[in-house]
C-alpha cells in the first residue's frame, strides 16, 4: 500500500467538502453503493474531529465522508486476424466506510447530507463508466498478446478514471461552495441524477477470476468532508 500522489483542497466555510485520494492499511466495515439505500446520517460512525494522518485541517469541519473504490479485470484475446484483446470482466465497486465517516451534530440536517451523498454517487458514477468497458474491443499494446503490456495499458485507463473523478469532485466542490450555494447544489442533484439514470449499473460479479486479471495493489480512496 501507498499514498497516492492525488489530493485537492477546496476552502470554504463550514459546511464543505474536500476530498483526496488516499490508501489505507486495514479494512474496515463498508457497504457498496445502492439505489434503495441512500447514506442516513446513522451510518456516519467515526468520532467527530478525526482525519486519517495527512488531513488534519487548521479550520473547523462539519462532516467527513471517507468512500473507497478498486478495480479488477479480465481480458481475452480476440479470434481476429490481427491482435485484439476484449475485456470480459471489470468489477469496480464503490464503498462507504462508516467508522472513517462522521458529522457533528449541530450540522446534521438533510440539506448537508444530500451533498455528502453526491461524492458518494460521483464514486459510483466513475466506477459504472469503467465498468463500461466490459465487452470493448482494444488493438494488443506493440501488436502482440502481452499480458503485462495489456494489463499496464488497463491500469493507465484506471489511473485516467480516478483522475476524472478527481476533477469531477473538484467541481462539484468549487460550483457548489461546499454545499452553501444552493442553486448550484440543486443543479448537481438534477445532473447527478441523470448520470446515475443514463448509466447502467450491471457488471460482472464473478469471484472466478483468470489468470489475465490485475488487481492493483493500491486500494483508492475517495475522502471528502
Amino acid at each position: 500500500m501507498r499514498l497516492l500522489p492525488l489530493s485537492l483542497l477546496i476552502f470554504t466555510l463550514v459546511p464543505w467538502s474536500v476530498f483526496n485520494f488516499v490508501s489505507a492499511e486495514n479494512q474496515e466495515e463498508q457497504f457498496a453503493w445502492s439505489e434503495s439505500r441512500p447514506l442516513q446520517w446513522s451510518d456516519f460512525k467515526g468520532q467527530p474531529g478525526t482525519v486519517p494522518p495527512g488531513f488534519e485541517r487548521p479550520y473547523e469541519v462539519a462532516a467527513f465522508t471517507l468512500t473507497w473504490t478498486e478495480s479488477q479485470w479480465r481480458f481475452e484475446k480476440t479470434s481476429s486476424a490481427s491482435c485484439q484483446y476484449k475485456i470480459t470482466q471489470m468489477d469496480v465497486p464503490a464503498y462507504f466506510l462508516p467508522h472513517s465517516s462522521w458529522v457533528k451534530s449541530e450540522y446534521e440536517n438533510d440539506y448537508l447530507l444530500k451533498h455528502e451523498q453526491g461524492h458518494f454517487d460521483i464514486a459510483e458514477i466513475n466506477a459504472r463508466q469503467f465498468r463500461a468497458l466490459v465487452g470493448q474491443v482494444f488493438p494488443c499494446p506493440a501488436g502482440k498478446f502481452d499480458v503485462t503490456k495489456i494489463n499496464a495499458e488497463i491500469s493507465q485507463n484506471w489511473s485516467d478514471n480516478l483522475k476524472q473523478l478527481e476533477d469531477m469532485n473538484s467541481q462539484y466542490d468549487k460550483e457548489t461552495n461546499g454545499s452553501q450555494n444552493e442553486e448550484r447544489q440543486e443543479d448537481w442533484n438534477a445532473k447527478l441524477q441523470s448520470l446515475l439514470n443514463s448509466i447502467p449499473q450491471s457488471y460482472s460479479t464473478s469471484n472466478q477470476l483468470g489468470t489475465n486479471l490485475t488487481c492493483p495493489d493500491d486500494y483508492h480512496y475517495l475522502q471528502s468532508d
